[in-house]
C-alpha cells in the first residue's frame, strides 16, 4: 500500500504540472485544486496516526493540524472560484483525470474507513508511516509550487475565458472592493455587453476578474507553504535515538478534529 500511495502521489505531481502547462483551463485548475485539498487533509490524518504510534512528535502535529486545515480551506476556495469559470463545453484533461482517480483510490485505501476517516490503528496497519510521511511531505511541497503556477496562470494566461454572467458579477465585486480602498479607475467601465450577458458567451477575463483569482492563488500558495514548514520529516521520532521515551498519547482533541474533516468524496467535489 505504501508503494501504491507514493507512486500515485508522484504521478499526480508530474501530471498536474504537465496539464497546467499544456492546458491551463478552468476545468483543469478546478481539478488540481480539489485534489490538493484532498492531499492536505489526508496528510493531517496520517500525521495523527504517526503521532499516536510514536513515529512523529506531538509538537509537530499540533503545529501542523491547524495549518493543514487552513491550507485545505484555501485549496477548496480556489477550486470553487475556478469552477465558476467552467463553460458547459469544457472538459478536464483526460490524463489529469486519470492521475486524480489513481490518487483518490490510493488515499481512500490508506485513510478512509467505513464511516469516514480511518482511525489511527487502521491507518498504521495499512502503510509504513515514516515512508508515507516522506511521500506526503514531498506532495505538500509540490502543492506549494502548484499554487504559484496557478497564480501565474491567473495573472497572465491569455487564453483564459469564462461565461459572461459570472465575469460580470466577479468583475463588479472586484471593482466595488477597489472603490472601498480608494481605487476608482475602473468605475464606469463596462466589461461585459448586454448581448454577451444575454447569451452568456465565453469571453476573456478582464483585469479586475483576474485580480481576484491572483489574490486567492497567492494566499493558497502561502498557506501551503506554512503547512509545509510545520510538516517536516526530521521531526519523525524514528529518526531520533531509539532510547528516547515513547511519546504520550495524543490529546483528546486530535480525534475530534479528524471527525470534522471533509470526506474524500467531498474534497473531490463528488
Amino acid at each position: 500500500m505504501t508503494a501504491r500511495l507514493s507512486a500515485a502521489l508522484a504521478l499526480w505531481d508530474i501530471q498536474a504540472h504537465r496539464s497546467l502547462t499544456v492546458a491551463p483551463t478552468a476545468s483543469n485548475l478546478t481539478c488540481v485544486a480539489r485534489v490538493q485539498a484532498l492531499i492536505t487533509t489526508a496528510a493531517a490524518v496520517i500525521a495523527d496516526a504517526a503521532a499516536a504510534h510514536g513515529h512523529l512528535d506531538h509538537g509537530t502535529t499540533e503545529r501542523f493540524t491547524p495549518l493543514a486545515e487552513a491550507s485545505q480551506l484555501a485549496w477548496t476556495r480556489t477550486a470553487h472560484r475556478w469552477s465558476e469559470l467552467i463553460t458547459p463545453a469544457a472538459r478536464t484533461h483526460p490524463p489529469l483525470l486519470g492521475a486524480a482517480s489513481q490518487l483518490r483510490a490510493a488515499l481512500a485505501a490508506t485513510v478512509q474507513g467505513e464511516h469516514g476517516w480511518a482511525p489511527a490503528d487502521t491507518v498504521t496497519s495499512r502503510v509504513d508511516l515514516p515512508a508515507a510521511l516522506d511521500a506526503l511531505n514531498l506532495a505538500i511541497a509540490g502543492g506549494t509550487e502548484i499554487g504559484h503556477v496557478i497564480r501565474g496562470i491567473a495573472t497572465s494566461e491569455p487564453t483564459l475565458t469564462a461565461p459572461a454572467r459570472i465575469i460580470g458579477m466577479r468583475t463588479q465585486a472586484e471593482v466595488e472592493r477597489d472603490t472601498d480602498r480608494g481605487e476608482t479607475r475602473y468605475l464606469g467601465v463596462e466589461w461585459v455587453t448586454a448581448r454577451q450577458i444575454r447569451d452568456n458567451q465565453p469571453i476573456p477575463l478582464p483585469e479586475p476578474a483576474r485580480r481576484g483569482l491572483v489574490d486567492i492563488a497567492g494566499e493558497t500558495a502561502a498557506t501551503s507553504s506554512r503547512a509545509l514548514a510545520a510538516f517536516i520529516v526530521p521531526h519523525c521520532v524514528t529518526h531520533q535515538e531509539p532510547t528516547r521515551p515513547t511519546p504520550s498519547p495524543p490529546p483528546v482533541h486530535a480525534e475530534a478534529t479528524r471527525m470534522h474533516r471533509p470526506s474524500i468524496a467531498t474534497d473531490l467535489g463528488r
